[in-house]
């Protein structure tokens, strides 16, 4: 059994999804069962929590054993038979990731492209796993219970935690996924275990530039080791969306964490910082929960009563990230800035 201690403190969101996405790929991996928690000292004053470090542990021998299972996981997804490398076929945005939450599909294309997404779907069902579906859920879909409206609006299915900006046609799928895949599988383990427990960070997606768009929104653009990044991306396993009709919510899916509710461009992000033990399952079940909901973003009579509640589940702080939008009107950009960390119950 190996406990690894990732870097990064909770006013980070990349470094709250990071365990998450690890101890999913470690289950996967049958290095199971993998939990995750963080180690926390007393309060400095009021509400304010002292940062710490997250600490996932599993079955492996070692920090390499564990370094070399996240490398696989990311070669199997540089395989031609991923679903993360599908590709929209001969329609008017060919190229693009057939699976991106935000692929801006066309009126005309709307038949074709949803063909498409249900044929490779069926091809390669068999041979994705648990957590291959549950990050699939996580990014959402476009909209297609929009595809008759005059402006279709595809952005409304996806995940708000989805933060990839989209100036000059990218998307996520293709120039994020695909490319922290093909530098995380290029690693050594040397390496790949260097830049798990920071003790070294390389940013080669971002070329170490001090504007670097490696963190895709979970943190102000700056150099983010890739290893990291890949591991918060598959962090959105554990933040599944939920599709709702058109009569709700102007018919845009929702996202745990994610306030306030209508409008493609949220406000206010919350993640949990636990210090018992949670498997990523349980972090799932955890983040969809009315009482997180409420004790995130309710108001002081709602809040108090959820965050007691989460208390004695071992939350020991909710952190809320400020959400910034800059960029373009064509082609806004989201950012988690610095997140405030308050305590569940008043003496923690």
């Amino acid at each position: 059994m190996v406990t690894i201690e990732l870097p990064g403190d909770p006013s980070s969101a990349l470094a709250l999804l990071a365990p998450v996405g690890l101890a999913g790929i470690l289950d996967e991996a049958g290095l199971g069962p993998a939990y995750l928690k963080w180690t926390f000292d007393e309060v400095e004053s009021g509400r304010e929590v002292v940062p710490s470090r997250a600490q996932v542990t599993c079955s492996a021998e070692s920090v390499d054993v564990v370094a070399a299972a996240v490398r696989r996981h990311a070669e199997r997804h540089l395989q031609a038979d991923s679903w993360l490398q599908a590709r929209i076929d001969g329609l008017s945005n060919a190229g693009k990731g057939l699976f991106s939450p935000r692929a801006g599909i066309k009126p005309d294309d709307w038949e074709g492209y949803l063909a498409q997404r249900k044929e490779t779907l069926d091809r390669l069902g068999p041979l994705m796993t648990d957590l291959d579906w549950a990050f699939l859920a996580g990014l959402g879909e476009p909209a297609w219970w929009h595809a008759g409206d005059k402006d279709a609006q595809p952005d409304k299915g996806a995940s708000r935690w989805e933060m990839k900006t989209r100036n000059r046609g990218e998307e996520i799928m293709v120039n994020r996924l695909h490319l922290l895949a093909r530098a995380v599988a290029a690693r050594t383990v040397g390496a790949m275990s260097a830049g798990l427990t920071g003790a070294a960070l390389v940013d080669e997606c971002g070329a170490n530039k001090p504007d670097s768009r490696t963190p895709t929104g979970f943190t102000i653009p700056q150099p983010t080791d890739n290893v990291l990044a890949w591991l918060a991306l598959w962090g959105l396993a554990a933040l599944p969306v939920a599709a709702v009709s058109s009569s709700t919510h102007e018919g845009l899916s929702q996202s745990p964490g994610m306030w306030p509710r209508r409008g493609v461009h949220p406000q206010m992000a919350a993640l949990p910082v636990v210090t018992q033990p949670y498997s990523q399952r349980a972090f799932r079940q955890l983040v969809t929960t009315g009482a997180f909901d409420l004790g995130a973003f309710g108001s002081d009579d709602d809040a108090l009563p959820a965050r007691t509640w989460l208390g004695s589940q071992g939350v020991v702080a909710i952190v809320r990230f400020p959400i910034r939008k800059t960029g373009s009107a064509s082609a806004p950009e989201r950012q988690l800035l610095s997140g405030h960390a308050t305590r569940t119950t008043p003496n923690g």
